[in-house]
């Protein structure tokens, strides 16, 4: 695959003292059931990250990207866990202000910041194809997230807690409606080699709002069952340790990943 690296462009924002480059990082892939026998040398997977920020409320401020870095996992076996090499796994968020009460009190917007990550088995599908499929995908994901967040207000969202879980669900759905699509669609149409196409064994998305330590267990408490396991994970931006499972194709896998700033 190739290691070839989009660049996300960042959007301008007012630099304040809790300003910092943050990732969000798929560390390790344990698989707890394989796909192909050991005679083919077990599975060969790969993750796609397709990365959005975005301020909600604000015209202009929503960016996505395909992270790009694919490299093959190869030889995974039942039982096993394996290191995802960072350049496919660790996606940065560089300039994120996670803003305090004051602040969006004032008027300012806090960022909105995640990834949509797919679990791909690997077959025979050529690099330049797999590149083509998700940047389309992150092109098509952009102005659906603007739809869903640009017109909102955080601050009204903020004192209304059902209606921020139930804003931060659609807006899940909403990511995963732009990307599912594309994957029946350009799967298809574009990923195809001897007859044996790339197939996603699941996605799943990683969602994180940039509020300050203050701010983040009433964020956490608001959204904390806003997504099902089955759709991924959202919060306060703030160092965390989680794992997602992905399943699909006869396979099943667990993810682990950490949010922190680097």
């Amino acid at each position: 695959m190739s290691k070839q690296t989009d660049a996300l462009a960042t959007p301008g924002v007012a630099l304040a003292a809790d300003t910092a480059r943050w990732v969000i990082d798929a560390n390790t892939l344990f698989c707890v059931d394989q796909q192909e026998t050991n005679l083919t040398k077990g599975d060969e997977v790969y993750l796609a990250s397709i990365l959005f920020r975005t301020k909600p409320g604000v015209a202009g401020s929503t960016t996505t990207a395909f992270h790009g870095g694919l490299v093959d996992i190869t030889n995974i076996n039942t039982g096993e866990t394996h290191s995802i090499p960072d350049g496919m796994g660790r996606v940065p968020f560089p300039n994120v202000t996670r803003l305090g009460a004051a602040e969006i009190f004032a008027g300012q917007s806090p960022e909105v910041i995640g990834t949509a990550t797919v679990l791909m088995e690997s077959d025979l599908s050529g690099n330049q194809k797999v590149n083509n499929l998700f940047t389309e995908a992150a092109v098509d994901a952009r102005p659906v997230i603007a739809a869903v967040s640009e017109t909102l207000s955080f601050a009204d969202l903020v004192s209304n807690q059902d209606e921020l879980g139930a804003v931060l669900k659609q807006l899940a759905k909403d990511v995963e409606a732009a990307i599912t699509p594309t994957f029946g669609e350009k799967l298809a149409l574009f990923i195809t080699s001897l007859g044996d196409p790339d197939d996603p064994v699941g996605n799943r998305l990683n969602v994180f709002i940039a509020v300050d330590d203050v701010l983040g267990p009433i964020v956490d408490a608001a959204v904390d069952d806003a997504l099902p396991a089955s759709v991924g994970v959202v919060g306060a931006l703030r160092p965390r340790t989680y794992s997602q499972q992905f399943a699909g194709k006869g396979a099943k896998y667990n993810v682990t990943f950490s949010v922190a700033k680097a």
